[in-house]
């Protein structure tokens, strides 16, 4: 007998559990194809429902080689009017390109040259700013352009970035263009919360300043948003009253797409403009910034592939205008101090300010720092001799020599480009950085020789000795001419030796056994003292004088407790070392 003779009851029960099992498994199966093919349909029309919004940052710096004219012609010529070309080319299409205001006047220098035909524009044209001005107003183009030239911004004292930032502005207006971008972008995609300063002395130009995602997660900013906001309450006595409470956005960008605001959101380009269209590779390498058809032609094409797939161009006005509406503006969870972008390469931004191996950063800071406290006190001086009580030049010689005083400004500005300091600065740049120097010191010497020279009683006090008491004249907007006439100048240009204030010993003398200068370890918990070193380095470069090149390394330590930090004190008789006082606006 079978085994199925044998059980033919409990087989014909195991047939009937099978059928069940395979009718359940069946019906499982169904559904699950059903849920599968559900969730696949939402995919779908998600992704079709979704909106897909690309903004883009062309970063171009007329600086790339500083120092080097045809590589400024190159950038111009061969990078950015192709590329304004093709905006022009697609009307629907938007774009952000960010540039210094020494570009306006270079755009205008090859402008100036085709008009008298000794040099041809690309495609033909006949102005590259008519061009530029034409995009910009339509609001077919963002422009971001903030200061000058691509400089250190945040390596040196707020009056010359001041002063570069008006003098773009002044530019702007001179050519027209209506609709420039309220967003600050810098060179090497330097971030200081402090940039929040210009929103006071520029209201209504500026409310936001980029930033890369990288260097938010560098510093521990946990909480994701596409945009955020910090706020400040300075308690300084000497700021404007505008300054105690400000408010700066901070847009974060990334080379990578995200789904943020209901919408696919990507970047159809995040770096130097002139990798688009010029050279073979990637234009930081030696190149004559030669214009390559093919690379234009094939980003034209990705670009016009996205709107054929639906993509919807704005500008990162445009984008923060959705991201607010939405309500997805939040404030930052966590300060981060100055930085730049490849944060993780460039530590922060130490390697921009020390890190150099070829030449000597200090010197190059030390140096322009210097240049910077003659081309202020020059001001000063020619402020006081215009407009005290017995004025010694006429409202004639005053603007000219104003107008050559704003000139020198803008070649400390030029010769502040990141390019002489930080990244292995090629000779050329380093001696751009000493040719801007002589050139702002000559001009400097000039209109003090010549005010001087105007008024019998300086010239007399100035060989005793006149002392400049820059942070005397007030807050920024007393650096126009605004008032000055009744202004109180024996608090600012002293002319007598007796009245000088030393302002090294404010907080007490220093014992002479600790001259020159020495270091005192406070919580000696983290690194040894003695491996630390001060040099004291002189160079003609200087005007004879010396500067202090202090290395040091902390070890990581952490702790909530600020009795347990570790930090340096420096100890000396400073009172032989010239530096501003106007170092406190920082």
């Amino acid at each position: 007998m079978t085994s199925q003779e044998r059980g033919d009851g409990a087989w014909n029960a195991n047939l009937v559990d099978r059928h069940e099992f395979y009718k359940a498994f069946n019906v499982a199966m169904i559904a699950s194809a059903i849920m599968m093919a559900w969730v696949a349909g939402v995919i779908i029309i998600n992704h079709f429902a979704t909106p897909i919004i690309s903004t883009s940052n062309y970063h171009f710096n007329v600086q790339y080689r500083v120092g080097n004219r045809e590589a400024m012609n190159g950038v111009v010529n061969n990078s950015l009017i192709p590329i304004l070309l093709m905006y022009d080319r697609h009307p629907t299409w938007r774009a952000n390109i960010e540039f210094q205001g020494q570009t306006l006047e270079h755009m205008e220098y090859l402008d100036n040259e085709t008009f008298h035909n000794r040099t041809t524009l690309h495609g033909g044209i006949n102005s590259s700013i008519a061009l530029l001005r034409k995009l910009v107003n339509e609001g077919r183009i963002s422009l971001i352009m903030v200061q000058y030239s691509s400089a250190l911004a945040l390596a040196y004292p707020y009056l010359p970035w001041y002063k570069s930032i008006n003098y773009t502005q002044h530019l702007v207006q001179k050519h027209g263009l209506n609709r420039v971008s309220n967003v600050m972008l810098l060179q090497e995609g330097q971030f200081f919360l402090g940039a929040a300063r210009v929103l006071a002395d520029f209201p209504g130009v500026f409310d936001t300043i980029l930033t890369t995602r990288e260097s938010l997660s560098y510093f521990r900013v946990r909480n994701q948003a596409p945009l955020y906001t910090w706020s400040f309450n300075t308690r300084n006595p000497r700021q404007p009253a505008s300054w105690n409470s400000t408010t700066i956005k901070v847009f974060p960008w990334w080379i990578l797409p995200s789904n943020d605001a209901g919408a696919f959101h990507w970047n159809v380009w995040c770096q130097d403009g002139e990798n688009v269209n010029t050279g073979f590779e990637t234009t930081w390498e030696d190149t004559d910034f030669a214009y390559s058809d093919i690379k234009m032609k094939n980003h034209e094409n990705q670009i016009a592939d996205m709107e054929r797939r639906g993509n919807v161009f704005m500008t990162i006005e445009q984008w923060m205008a959705r991201v607010t509406s939405m309500g997805l503006v939040k404030p930052l969870d966590s300060y981060v101090p100055e930085t730049h972008w490849q944060v993780f390469n460039y530590r922060s931004q130490f390697v921009w300010m020390g890190d150099s191996d070829d030449s000597d950063d200090g010197l190059i800071c030390g140096m322009f720092y210097n240049t910077y406290q003659v081309l202020q006190a020059v001001e000063i001086l020619l402020n006081y001799t215009r407009f005290n009580a017995s004025p010694t030049i006429n409202g004639t010689e005053y603007a000219w020599l104003y107008q050559n005083l704003t000139m020198a400004w803008m070649r400390l500005a030029d010769g502040m480009v990141t390019d002489t300091t930080g990244l292995d600065p090629r000779w050329y740049e380093t001696q751009h950085a000493y040719n801007m120097t002589r050139i702002v010191l000559a001009s400097a010497t000039y209109i003090k020789n010549y005010v001087v020279s105007k008024t019998p009683a300086l010239a007399a006090a100035i060989a005793a000795g006149v002392q400049i008491i820059p942070f005397n004249f007030g807050p920024i907007v007393n650096w126009t001419t605004h008032d000055l006439a009744t202004y109180d100048w024996s608090r600012t240009v002293i002319t007598s030796p007796a009245g000088f204030t030393n302002f090294t010993r404010l907080a007490g003398a220093v014992d002479k056994s600790e001259l020159p200068v020495a270091l005192e370890l406070v919580n000696n918990v983290t690194f040894d003292l003695a491996s630390n070193r001060v040099d004291s380095i002189a160079n003609p470069e200087l005007d004879g004088l010396n500067y202090y090149s202090v290395t040091t390394r902390f070890k990581k330590y952490t702790s909530s407790d600020p009795l347990k930090w570790a930090y340096i004190k420096f100890l000396g008789d400073f009172s032989t070392i010239r530096y501003s006082p106007t170092m406190f606006e920082n």
